[in-house]
């Protein structure tokens, strides 16, 4: 597993990304200006289906509290990798259908170690990334113009762990002007 971690940091460090503290000896945290990356290693597939969501809350708990730039918020990555390079492709495919199809708070990729040289880094770039920021900057203002903007402004500031609170007091404020 160690060598396994030091070939991903050298990647993403080649790739210009910066390491952040993590939470979890197997999960590293990188970022950039363009994306947030949290890197899950798991020993086998076994470990991976008993694991995997309890790991993924480190990663939903840094979404629910990132108040950076929105367009960040639109690119989280959670990136598994699993150590044993003996894994019959069709586990490994069974898997990564299972858990790239859920969506939601990251993107997510499933590699086995062999796969090292097709992690994210590799497929995204700040050209790729200029056409996403211009298409999320039409919806948010497709979605200003349908909420009204101080509705709008409510939902978007802050972190999204106090969204609820943040759309109570709206409406608490509301009432109160009636």
């Amino acid at each position: 597993m160690k060598k396994l971690k030091e070939r991903i940091n050298t990647r993403y460090k080649e790739a210009s990304f910066i390491q952040l503290p993590s939470p979890d000896k197997n999960i590293l945290h990188f970022k950039n200006n363009f994306s947030i990356h949290f890197i899950f290693l798991f020993e086998d597939m076994l470990q991976l289906d008993d694991n995997w969501e309890k790991n993924h809350q480190f990663l939903i708990k840094d979404y629910l509290e990132y108040d950076g730039p929105r367009y960040m918020e639109w690119n989280y990555y959670a990136v598994i990798v699993v150590a044993d390079n003996s894994i019959a492709s069709t586990d490994l495919n069974l898997m990564r259908l299972k858990i790239e199809a859920d969506i939601s708070y990251s993107r997510k990729y499933v590699f086995s170690a062999k796969e090292l040289d097709e992690l994210p880094p590799g497929m995204i770039s700040s050209e790729k990334l200029k056409s996403k920021k211009i298409a999320i900057q039409n919806l948010l203002t497709e979605w200003e113009e349908a909420l009204g903007s101080k509705l709008f402004g409510k939902i978007v500031t802050g972190p999204k762990a106090s969204l609820g609170r943040r759309i109570r007091s709206l409406i608490e404020e509301k009432i109160e002007k009636k």
